[in-house]
């Protein structure tokens, strides 16, 4: 039948395993970033910014990355 949710055992693993994945891929990805950015020596730093231009990760809101 339509609208019903599946709430078979699998479909709640698989739902966890997506939730767990993201951040993961995200975190590689991130890190893999860095990692090819401090390659070149003149590179002393490097910030990851929001679409918003806030420090990636900084949940104070006061963009202390950028200081």
């Amino acid at each position: 039948m339509k609208g019903l949710q599946d709430n078979s055992p699998s479909s709640a693993v698989s739902s966890y395993r997506l939730r767990f994945m993201i951040p993961v891929v995200i975190s590689a990805c991130i890190l893999f970033t860095l990692a090819t950015l401090k390659q070149f020596p003149r590179i002393k730093k490097v910030v990851i910014l929001t679409k918003d231009g806030h420090c990636f990760g900084d949940e104070s809101g006061r963009d202390f990355c950028l200081r």
